[in-house]
């Protein structure tokens, strides 16, 4: 089973106006026009069995819809939809316990995107919530390209919610910390924190990654791509590459992720 944990797909009536937008802000050639059937298609060509789909509400109005939108998705086999919940939402706690009502695993949260420094004090209520209901929490982890000035994850940030939220399912994209991974090594490798590969391909040397992947817990690694802006085909490959040992590529491409998912 192979499983891409870090895919964005948008309605269709949406996609074809919100993938150029993002292209164009980003730099980034996408790698699917952004749609449900397109996005699972062509996963399917390139050898995947299932993928994870993030969601962010970047507005607190749109928590309903989007979380309504994942859990329909959450009825296809080995596709798994994320919700998303806001800081200034005034029923984000409440949000969360319908999300885990309507049986979606976890929720994505995007620092620069809503606007959130991670040891925040008005996110305290969203982590308790989120780790009592064992729900997932995966976060957008260092610099972004559309925001180049500011960093609201940087990856030292992550060691408060871990302190003070233990059981809380924490997931870093981008390996801790897209351009940031100095930091990621030295503050997340080896700590309980699941990391994803996502964002990594062409811009993180793979001698490097290797080294760190072998220093973090074989548990808590995960495969991503951030397709369509990541080539799910060149994440994989880029694993296989790493010449790792046989068992921790298996839990890598995909044994993790169903543990995590469905454990």
């Amino acid at each position: 089973m192979i499983i891409d944990f870090h895919t964005h797909i948008f309605p269709d009536k949406l996609a074809g106006k919100v993938i150029p937008m993002l292209a164009e802000r980003s730099g980034i050639t996408p790698n699917s026009d952004g749609t449900f059937s397109d996005t699972c298609a062509k996963l399917a060509e390139w050898g995947f069995d299932g993928a994870v789909f993030l969601n962010i509400a970047t507005a607190p109005r749109q928590q309903n819809t989007i979380n309504n939108t994942a859990a329909e998705i959450n009825n296809n086999k080995n596709y798994f939809a994320f919700g998303s919940v806001h800081p200034d939402a005034e029923d984000a706690v409440q949000e969360l316990r319908r999300i885990k009502s309507m049986g979606i695993k976890g929720v994505k949260m995007h620092p620069e995107y809503q606007e959130f420094y991670l040891d925040e004090k008005r996110m305290l209520p969203i982590y308790e919530a989120a780790q009592d209901l064992g729900l997932i929490m995966i976060f957008h982890a260092g610099c972004d390209r559309g925001y180049p000035d500011i960093c609201h994850a940087a990856p030292d940030k992550f060691l408060y919610i871990m302190k003070n939220f233990p059981r809380l399912k924490l997931v870093a994209a981008h390996f801790g910390g897209w351009s940031a991974w100095d930091m990621s090594d030295y503050f997340l490798i080896g700590k309980d924190i699941y990391l994803d590969t996502s964002m990594t391909v062409g811009y993180m040397d793979r001698e490097r990654m290797k080294k760190m992947l072998l220093r973090h817990d074989p548990d808590k690694i995960l495969l991503a791509s951030d397709c369509p802006w990541g080539n799910p085909a060149e994440a994989l490959d880029h694993i296989y590459r790493m010449d790792l040992p046989d068992d921790l590529t298996e839990k890598i491409i995909g044994k993790n992720a169903l543990t995590l998912l469905c454990g």
